[in-house]
């Protein structure tokens, strides 16, 4: 009885399939594009700050000047009287649809004097085109509000201070779902950590996180 040659099983080999070359590049430029994304992101961040910082040196100028011009005359007043009585001195001045503001890279800055009282005692304020004051009130109150311009990005925030000395702001959370604007508050702020004016919800700048 012969014995046949044992059949040998070779182990068979599984051949890994390469990764497309295509694939590779697309993954590249992805990670390209992510790492500008993110590089940009970090840029307008920056941009940012150093634009609400310089928007706020400004409007901290405009409250020092109503408070001198008030020593002096005993009420405050427009841009325009701040800038006769030479108390706005390196702050600049500019015209925005008839109203004088005092411009900054992607802000401005209005004054807001009171003209009168609403029914539940709140201060009504508002722009010089608004109409006359209340001679009385405008001896007692102020506001300075620094906004962006209206095509300025999402995330710039609002800031406003009055005569009570906090600053409030506001970064745009709105009452209305389609308002895109940045609206002016209509009554002087309280002493609240929260507040609502003009549409807008308003914080005590002291009282948030920083930064």
């Amino acid at each position: 009885m012969g014995f046949g040659r044992p059949s040998i099983r070779l182990p068979q080999v599984t051949r890994t399939r390469e990764t497309p070359w295509l694939f590779v590049l697309a993954a590249l430029l992805a990670l390209g594009a992510l790492y500008f994304v993110l590089r940009a992101s970090r840029v307008e961040g920056r941009t940012r700050v150093q634009y609400e910082n310089l928007a706020m040196t400004r409007l901290e100028a405009v409250v020092a000047a109503e408070l001198a011009f008030h020593e002096r005359k005993g009420r405050y007043g427009w841009l325009s009287e701040l800038r006769a009585a030479a108390l706005l001195k390196g702050v600049p001045t500019g015209d925005i649809d008839g109203q004088e503001v005092v411009p900054s890279p992607r802000y401005r800055i209005d004054v807001l004097l009171p003209h009168s009282m609403s029914p539940t005692d709140k201060v009504r304020i508002g722009i010089k085109a608004g109409g006359r004051t209340n001679v009385n009130l405008e001896q007692r109150h102020f506001a300075v509000v620094a906004r962006p311009w209206s095509d300025a990005p999402s995330g710039y925030r609002t800031f406003y201070r009055d005569e009570t000395g906090p600053t409030y702001v506001s970064e745009g959370v709105s009452d209305v779902p389609s308002r895109t604007n940045r609206p002016l508050p209509d009554v002087l702020l309280t002493h609240g950590i929260v507040t609502y004016a003009g549409g807008l919800r308003w914080y005590r700048l002291d009282q948030l996180p920083k930064r």
